[in-house]
């Protein structure tokens, strides 16, 4: 209890003297932890100056076909392929690897496939 006081007491101290440098030209606001979360996007939109909302969804789609979705998979596999127990670490390394080498293999496919129907 005091331990947990006294990192309590201490990260009270440092949030309220931290100070964050924030860039002239965007606005900033400041979490309840004394970080900084600019409102204001750091990198121009893609697509040009126009910066449509649908210009997001490109990038997002090709997040999810080429990363996320496979990785899920791998995860599952992972899990139903290994006999150790959902609580223990050799399953966490496991589904961990798994998902690892879903996320690389399904970048580099979709990396070839991508290439494939622009040439």
């Amino acid at each position: 209890s005091a331990l947990l006081s006294g990192l309590l007491l201490a990260a009270a101290s440092a949030t309220s003297t931290a100070n964050v440098a924030v860039p002239s030209k965007q606005s900033a606001k400041l979490s309840p932890w004394g970080v900084s979360h600019p409102t204001t996007a750091l990198a121009p939109p893609r697509g040009g100056a126009t910066g449509s909302k649908l210009d997001r969804f490109g990038p997002t789609v090709d997040v999810i076909l080429s990363k996320l979705f496979p990785a899920g998979f791998a995860w599952q596999l992972a899990s139903s392929i290994t006999k150790a127990d959902p609580s223990s670490a050799s399953f966490a390394l496991t589904t961990g690897l798994g998902e690892a080498t879903g996320v690389l293999g399904g970048h580099i496919l979709y990396s070839i496939i991508q290439g494939a129907m622009t040439k």
